[in-house]
C-alpha cells in the first residue's frame, strides 16, 4: 500500500501551537534536555516508564540557568519551555508515524487517519484551555507562568506517549 503524507496543513497547527509557548528572552540550550529525554526514552520498555522521561533534565538546566534568571521559577520555566520543545518535536513524529500507520493498514474505506487527525486537533484545543485554567490558578505572576509551561509539557509529552503505545499496540 502507498504510503501518504501526513496533512501539511495539519502539521503546521500543531508545531505552531507549541511553539507559542516559547518565550524570546530565554537563551536555553535545550541540547542537554534533548539529548537526556531521548536517551531515557530509548531505554523505556513500557509507556510507564516512558512518561518517567518527562522532566528529565530540567532540574539540572534550571540549576545552570539560575545566575541568568530573576528568579528560580524564571530559570525553571525557561528550561521547562526547553523540554517542551523537545516534546513538541516527540509529539509531531509520533504523530506522523501514527496517522502513516493508521494509512497503511489494510481496511476497507479506512477512517482511522482522519479520525486521527480529528482527536489531534481536539486535543491541542484541551491542552491549550486546560493550561490556561492552570495558568489562572495561580495567583503570583512567577508560579503562572512556571505552571503553566510544566502542564503543557506534561500534556505533551503524555499525548506523545499515548501515540506511541497506540502504534505499538497495533503491532504487537
Amino acid at each position: 500500500m502507498t504510503r501518504r503524507p501526513t496533512s501539511r496543513c495539519f502539521a503546521f497547527f500543531a508545531v505552531t501551537s507549541l511553539h507559542f509557548f516559547v518565550p524570546a528572552h530565554a537563551e536555553v540550550d535545550g541540547t542537554a534536555i534533548e539529548t537526556t529525554v531521548q536517551t531515557c526514552l530509548a531505554s523505556a520498555t513500557t509507556p510507564e516508564e516512558a512518561r518517567n522521561c518527562t522532566f528529565q533534565g530540567i532540574d539540572i538546566c534550571a540549576s545552570t540557568q539560575a545566575g541568568d534568571a530573576a528568579n528560580p521559577n524564571q530559570a525553571r520555566e525557561w528550561c521547562i519551555r526547553a523540554g517542551l520543545q523537545t516534546w513538541g518535536e516527540i509529539l509531531d513524529n509520533e504523530f506522523r508515524d501514527a496517522v502513516n500507520f493508521a494509512i497503511d493498514l489494510d481496511r476497507p474505506d479506512n477512517p482511522l487517519p482522519d479520525a486521527l487527525r480529528s482527536a489531534q486537533a481536539s486535543w491541542v484545543d484541551f491542552r491549550t484551555a486546560h493550561c490556561r485554567a492552570t495558568f489562572l490558578f495561580y495567583e503570583l505572576p512567577s508560579l503562572q507562568f512556571v505552571e503553566e509551561a510544566a502542564c503543557n509539557l506534561q500534556m505533551t509529552a503524555d499525548r506523545a506517549i499515548t501515540l506511541r503505545a497506540f502504534r505499538d499496540g497495533f503491532t504487537r
